[in-house]
């Protein structure tokens, strides 16, 4: 059974622990060290830069069946598979180890969409992946759509 998925826009964070280059990369954009300046750049700072992943995702168009099989590769929220220099690679090997034939996706295709990627595109997909693996939506489509790995569909209208 899918876990109900926990929702977060009612939590309130009141504190974060600032670890190594964060807390250095934060303490260099806050002017007056104070809890409360301190908690308006880090929201800034974190609308940035899910804006950023969010319009990276919208430029994948990658397929249901290609989103499909980087989820099954990709496992879980405990994994990442490779930093951002290493995911086209590990992508690589993993179609030339095989890709189901049943599954719809073509590898060179797959590659070539992949290939031109930055390391905020790459991780973007491996975000929206997390996000899928913690939803687990019980309709495949509608969740790749709601962690953006797929564009909504575009209805016409007469």
């Amino acid at each position: 059974m899918p876990r109900k998925p926990r929702d977060w826009r009612v939590v309130n964070l009141y504190f974060i622990r600032l670890k190594g280059r964060l807390r250095a990369d934060l303490a260099a954009r806050v002017h007056i060290p104070t809890t409360r300046a301190v908690s308006l750049v880090a929201n800034r700072d974190l609308t940035r830069y899910y804006d950023l992943m969010h319009s990276s995702l919208r430029r994948l168009d990658l397929t249901e069946a290609e989103a499909t099989w980087l989820l099954s590769i990709i496992g879980s929220t405990e994994a990442t598979p490779a930093p951002p220099a290493g995911f086209y690679h590990y992508v690589e090997r993993r179609c030339r180890a095989g890709i189901d034939a049943d599954s719809g996706v073509d590898a060179d295709t797959l590659l070539a969409k992949l290939r031109p990627l930055s390391h905020l595109d790459v991780w973007a997909i491996l975000d929206a992946c997390e996000q899928w693996w913690i939803l687990r939506p019980e309709d495949n489509r509608t969740g790749l759509i709601a962690v953006g790995l797929l564009a909504p569909d575009v209805l016409a209208c007469d």
